[in-house]
């Protein structure tokens, strides 16, 4: 757990990062501070997540210049997602999620969004019945400027939802908050996408009532197979890899397939990701790197067993290598160093899984592929089938069939693949 500050316009904020991956942003309710998403940061760093969260403008260490508006707090949300290097996933509760949804009125800023989690608070405010909880909470917080200010931008926060339209987005609800079923019901006709949870024996302050519970639903979320594409999405269209020819034809389709197909296997999360990014540094078939895809960028995407598996990828001899792969030692032979990297189980199977994706996708999307090396790479899947998902073997089977009748000679397995 690091302290971290932002330097804004007559204040600094402060706030704590935790863990390392993929970004979420956690931004407390009014009148709460950091500290209120530490066992939630905690528990979510322990499953490949880096956290984020400040004390807003007013709250906790933060200064307190210019605290009364809720565009300062705006602007101090887009200021602390420009901080991040890479796209993040915004959690806000309350405040914190009035502020958030009113940040993606810039598209720029949607654009670094790879997800949104509104905790206990949708745009449609009832000023009456705001107020009167509030002034239920510490310092009679409901006559505060910044209060009566949110209740004035009513219409605007409203109109704001549009901008969760092309993003992932949960609402997370105290059974015993303020939040109607009717509120609920109407945020879900504006964002029919949305997924709505409710946390039983919990108020409007989630994260203090039933942090375990929120930690849950948000790891949930964050693993969706919604989440990781948006998050990987991102990723393929900052480094511009449309362009690139592969034998399948774009290289980029020919990603996305080979995710897909994972997925279809039902392989991990992080080894579906691992098959969007599976060429990044190149590969014993296919050598041309893909611009721009520093490990961090994949971490800070996809999460450090991904990049790891990626990077194994790349390195493999495959000759070398998959002469292990059924004996008491695999490993992975780096295939400009000679360097061996013995593989856990689990490493194992997801490395077969993706190799067994990535060849079935150029095979079936290059004739010339599977005249050349249709046959010989049926007989290394019948090879490793006892470390193959019984969907992949099933896939791999039907593939043989298919290309018996065209495999030609067989030439360097290593050629022109992915």
């Amino acid at each position: 757990m690091n302290r971290i500050t932002l330097e804004r316009p007559n204040a600094t904020l402060v706030g704590t990062c935790t863990g390392d991956g993929p970004g979420v942003l956690l931004l407390h309710a009014g009148g709460e501070r950091r500290d209120v998403w530490q066992p939630i940061a905690e528990s979510l760093a322990a499953n490949g997540y880096r956290c984020i969260a400040y004390d807003l403008r007013g709250h906790g260490d933060s200064d307190s210049a210019g605290s009364d508006e809720l565009a300062t707090h705006v602007d101090d949300v887009v200021a602390m997602i420009a901080a991040e290097p890479d796209p993040i996933t915004l959690v806000g509760a309350s405040l914190g999620g009035l502020a958030s949804v009113l940040a993606l009125a810039d598209p720029d800023v949607r654009r670094r969004i790879s997800g949104m989690a509104l905790v206990d608070v949708v745009p449609y405010l009832d000023p009456g019945r705001v107020r009167g909880f509030l002034n239920g909470l510490r310092d009679g917080y409901g006559d505060r400027p910044l209060v009566l200010d949110t209740l004035r931008r009513r219409a605007e926060l409203e109109n704001a939802t549009t901008g969760l339209a092309e993003l992932p987005t949960l609402l997370v609800r105290g059974e015993l908050s303020p939040v109607t079923d009717h509120e609920s019901r109407r945020f879900s006709a504006q964002v029919p996408h949305a997924v709505i949870r409710t946390v039983r024996g919990a108020g409007h302050l989630v994260a203090r009532d039933a942090p375990a519970d929120l930690a849950e639903l948000l790891l949930t979320f964050l693993n969706s197979p919604q989440a990781r594409r948006r998050r990987m999405d991102l990723l393929l269209d900052a480094v511009c890899i449309d362009d690139i020819a592969h034998p399948g034809g774009k290289l980029r389709n020919h990603l996305d397939r080979t995710a897909a197909t994972l997925e279809s296997w039902g392989a991990p999360g992080w080894v579906a990701d691992a098959g969007r990014v599976h060429a990044a540094y190149g590969t014993d078939g296919f050598p041309q790197a893909m611009p721009g895809l520093a490990p961090a960028r994949i971490v800070a995407a996809a999460g450090v067993e991904t990049e790891r598996l990626v990077d194994l990828y790349g390195r493999c001899d495959r000759t070398r290598s998959y002469a292990t792969f059924r004996t008491d030692s695999p490993m992975i032979v780096d295939r400009h160093t000679g360097e061996q990297f013995l593989l856990t189980a689990t490493e194992l199977r997801a490395f077969v899984e993706l190799t067994a994706a990535n060849e079935l996708d150029v095979v079936a999307h290059s004739q010339s592929v599977a005249a050349e090396h249709g046959a010989e790479l049926s007989d290394l899947f019948a090879r490793l089938a006892p470390l193959l998902s019984p969907a992949a073997r099933d896939a791999w089977s039907a593939m043989s069939a298919t290309v018996s009748s065209t495999a030609g000679k067989s030439v360097n397995v290593d050629s022109d693949r992915a």
